[in-house]
């Protein structure tokens, strides 16, 4: 699958969940548990990466709590910075 890289910055976490980057990608074809597509968490500082297959995008919003919810119980921290494309996954009142 082609996937075009994050743009270059200057900001660099200084610890675990300072900065945390999230993607969302499609697949083509749809797998044989009816997902198609697959959310990416990437941690700036450890380079530990998160996936989750979903079966749709308004299945993002719960993807993400998720996620910070597992951070936040098994780490014991809040997430400070997040870093995303922007896309319209993103853009919306509950995930704001």
């Amino acid at each position: 699958m082609p996937n075009r890289a994050f743009p270059e910055n200057e900001r660099h976490a200084s610890k675990p969940f300072e900065l945390v980057h999230s993607d969302l990608k499609s697949f083509l074809v749809t797998s044989y548990q009816k997902f198609k597509y697959v959310i990416t968490f990437y941690d700036d500082f450890t380079s530990h990466a998160w996936t989750m297959p979903l079966c749709s995008k308004a299945a993002v919003i719960t993807a993400a709590k998720d996620f910070l919810e597992m951070v936040h119980i098994q780490h014991n921290v809040h997430i400070v910075g997040w870093m995303s494309d922007a896309g319209r996954e993103y853009k919306s009142d509950l995930f704001d």
